[in-house]
């Protein structure tokens, strides 16, 4: 689980070197609970005196994840959890090069949803924008009082999704310039929304490009299949920590499997789109 610490600013900076050292013996206490089973037990004792809720046994067991099967005779998996270390912070962060401030993507996608879904709530007392919220020099701060950088980060297994069951499925309409696989200004801003979405995630992406009827079909082809490789390759350029090779499967499948009619103009644009699958074990 991330390391983040929530509260008045003010009272953070005046107590500045207490949180910074609170946030440096949680990412050290990461890494014991990582590398040894004994400071496991030990964090599961804990937990249970802290919650007043079964023993150590049972956080530990929890903490692990089991397969357990329910009334209904049917197999469902429970628990299952992690703790960060100072590496896995800053990666969450984006301070490690070239990853993405998966705080920032979470806080804002959830953010707007929230505005979207409860207008008159946010009406006139909005969510501050991350910038206000967000301070990382705390956990620089840490990091430099700590005596070694500590463990290293867990290594999402991406590949180990491409078959797994289907997470999400969604239809995007981006705006690629006419016969193109360059994005419009306003695609751009459709890609930025669409990379904070699936930063946040540990899924396999699979990316399905499409046009409508006009052109040949081996235009079509090729212009789809270029188009689906032209978000993987920008959601790569902008943040490739987050996305490397093996999270992708790029797929073109040109005029096929239309979403609504190409006798309209409305019809067409929806045809022209990016479905974007993500796929979990």
């Amino acid at each position: 689980m991330p390391a983040v610490i929530l509260g008045p600013k003010s009272f953070f900076e005046r107590n500045r070197t207490e949180f910074e050292g609170l946030l440096a013996a949680t990412f050290e206490g990461g890494d014991q609970i990582k590398a040894f089973d004994q400071a496991l037990h030990k964090g599961s004792a804990i937990s249970a005196k802290v919650y007043n809720d079964q023993d150590e046994a049972y956080w530990y067991k929890y903490y692990k994840g089991v397969t357990e099967t329910d009334s209904q005779g049917l197999k469902v998996d429970l628990g299952g959890s992690t703790v960060n270390n100072l590496a896995d912070n800053l990666i969450l962060f984006g301070l490690e090069p070239g990853t993405n401030d998966n705080f920032r993507s979470s806080y804002t996608v959830f953010a707007n949803i929230a505005t979207q879904q409860y207008p008159a709530l946010f009406k006139d007392t909005p969510i501050p924008d991350v910038k206000a919220t967000e301070d990382k020099s705390f956990l620089t701060g840490a990091q430099a009082r700590m005596s070694s950088g500590g463990g290293e980060a867990e290594t999402p297994q991406y590949a180990a999704n491409q078959t797994g069951s289907v997470v999400s499925k969604r239809s995007y309409s981006i705006n690629f310039d006419t016969g193109k696989a360059t994005f419009t200004s306003e695609g751009a801003r459709t890609m930025q929304e669409l990379k904070d979405s699936l930063a946040i995630t540990g899924l396999f992406i699979q990316v399905d490009g499409y046009t409508d009827n006009i052109g040949t079909e081996a235009v079509n082809q090729a212009l789809s299949n270029a188009r689906a490789g032209a978000v993987k390759d920008w959601l790569q350029k902008h943040a490739p920590a987050n996305f490397p090779d093996n999270r992708f499967k790029i797929s073109g499948h040109g005029s096929q499997n239309p979403v609504a009619t190409n006798d309209t103009a409305a019809g067409k644009a929806a045809n022209r789109r990016v479905e974007i699958t993500l796929l979990g074990s």
